[in-house]
């Protein structure tokens, strides 16, 4: 699937307010789009340059580990910053990049209507009994109206079609959901929208199951920061996923309508040029709330360079806060990060299935 400047630019005009998408650089083949904008960096290429690929030999993750995407269908990408923050913070830049991910992701699949640009009220959903003391904010009540779905000619029959055609398809409605990976629809017997979460320090993660992965790579001009590399895989329109990535999961699995790399690159820059002002201007401590609300490593039984203990949350200066097994509290700043225990369904379970240290 070939990627659409036009649509891609057009996207960003119309929700981008900063600098991020400018220059675009997309490449059919290339070994990594992290190692493009390193090059381009010492070139001089300014902040917010793009590097897109349909496809990477040499893509790459935390400490060396291998990153395969699907051509055309997952969102390869680097994205170059020259921000104002002492060489001191970078992985407090890398927390800030997969806040905004996260943001995205939640809105792609809470919201698939945003996006496409779509009205919440999607055809085939008519309001009734429309009244003021409809409580707003409602997932499955967007405009503050009670929904009932038009089921007229859906039928457990019907093959999953075109998400841009299919009458139910282009809905927030939480009451139905659409199984990507089957025909027609089910109810949905989830009563909650899927929980989307960071672990620390750079993954993002679908009902426990990584969806994509940031690599922040920096470079430095003395003691200053000259530039930060921002890379990202994301598993987006794939799904199911092949058998030896049993343990991730992609946007499409958890809607029908999971938007293009076009739409996909311009909302992840928005939401990218969010976060790091704040963490430029205000610093950490600006976007700590949000970081340890969705912290996805909380109570969860976890494994620290072949030690055992719990997570406790993000410190103010961005490291990991762990419990070991005699109890003690200790930081965390580098390192991979295993969990131990089974993948949690909600933020509920991710606290009953952590089991205290011994």
């Amino acid at each position: 699937m070939s990627f659409d400047r036009a649509l891609f630019e057009r996207a960003l005009r119309e929700t981008r307010d900063g600098e991020l998408g400018e220059p675009l650089t997309h490449l059919a083949l290339t070994g990594s789009t992290n190692d493009d904008a390193a090059e381009a960096a010492k070139a001089g290429a300014p902040h917010g340059a793009v590097f897109i690929a349909d496809q990477q030999t040499q893509g790459r993750g935390r400490q060396g580990k291998r990153w395969d995407g699907a051509p055309g269908e997952d969102l390869l990408c680097s994205v170059l910053l020259r921000p104002r923050l002492a060489p001191s913070v970078v992985s407090q830049l890398t927390l800030a990049v997969g806040l905004a991910l996260r943001d995205a992701v939640e809105r792609w699949i809470h919201s698939p209507d945003a996006a496409h640009g779509a009205h919440p009220v999607g055809a085939g959903f008519k309001p009734t009994g429309v009244s003021p003391a409809d409580p707003p904010g409602d997932p499955g009540n967007p405009v503050g109206a009670r929904f009932k779905p038009a089921l007229t000619g859906v039928s457990s029959a019907d093959p999953p079609g075109d998400p841009g055609t299919h009458p139910l398809t282009r809905t927030g409605i939480d009451a139905l959901r659409w199984n990507p990976v089957g025909a027609g629809f089910k109810p949905a017997l989830t009563r909650t929208p899927p929980v989307v979460q960071i672990k620390w320090p750079n993954d993002v993660w679908i009902e426990g199951r990584k969806v994509a992965g940031v690599l922040v790579e920096s470079q430095l001009r003395g003691a200053e920061l000259a530039s930060a590399v921002v890379g990202v895989g994301l598993n987006l329109r794939r799904a199911p996923l092949p058998p030896e990535l049993s343990g991730a999961t992609s946007v499409a699995h958890f809607t029908s309508a999971p938007p293009s790399r076009e739409l996909a690159l311009a909302g992840f820059l928005v939401e990218l040029e969010r976060r790091v002002s704040q963490l430029t201007l205000a610093g950490l401590t600006s976007i700590l709330p949000e970081l340890r609300r969705h912290d996805g490593l909380l109570g969860r039984r976890i494994q620290v360079e072949g030690r055992v203990a719990i997570g406790r949350g993000i410190a103010t200066d961005g490291a990991l806060l762990i419990e070991r097994e005699d109890g003690a509290l200790t930081r965390v700043r580098s390192g991979s990060v295993e969990v131990l225990d089974e993948v949690a369904h909600s933020a509920t379970d991710v606290r009953l299935t952590a089991k205290p240290p011994k």
